[in-house]
């Protein structure tokens, strides 16, 4: 991953955030003018939409936002249940990467000093090993020792 693609997910976060609070800015300018009753419904609404669009770009950036996105799924005293919802999709329902592709790109994303550490001493047959432990259903209770 080069330096522009850490911008353009960069740009991308801060563009879907920028809508997000216009678009809540929308709903509070319009939830002025209209009846009580319906004020529950235009919040609904936003809620669904911009929760949509959080966890598209969310399954687009993958990696840690996928992880964030699963973190804030239990977080129900923080957010909406519309978003709750919405981000509970993020839990088992996005494709595994293959242990391959992982310990490939794993080092890359370290500083220096971590890379020659992993590639000196880090044992990839026990992560191999304990990856496919992992998918056969069986707990996990060590971590491999660097």
């Amino acid at each position: 991953m080069g330096w522009g693609n850490i911008y353009i997910r960069r740009i991308k976060v801060y563009k879907l955030a920028f809508r997000v609070f216009l678009d809540y800015k929308v709903v509070q300018i319009k939830a002025k003018w209209i009846e009580k009753s319906k004020r529950d419904g235009l919040w609904e609404e936003a809620h669904n939409r911009n929760g949509k669009r959080i966890v598209n770009l969310i399954t687009e950036l993958n990696g840690l936002w996928v992880k964030l996105g699963q973190y804030l799924s239990g977080r129900a005293d923080v957010l909406p249940v519309e978003y709750i919802t919405l981000l509970k999709q993020l839990q088992d329902s996005l494709p595994q990467r293959p242990v391959q592709e992982v310990v490939l790109l794993l080092p890359f994303n370290l500083n220096l000093r971590s890379r020659r550490l992993w590639k000196s001493q880090f044992d990839f047959v026990r992560l191999i090993s304990m990856s496919r432990l992992n998918t056969e259903g069986l707990e996990i209770t060590c971590l491999p020792i660097l």
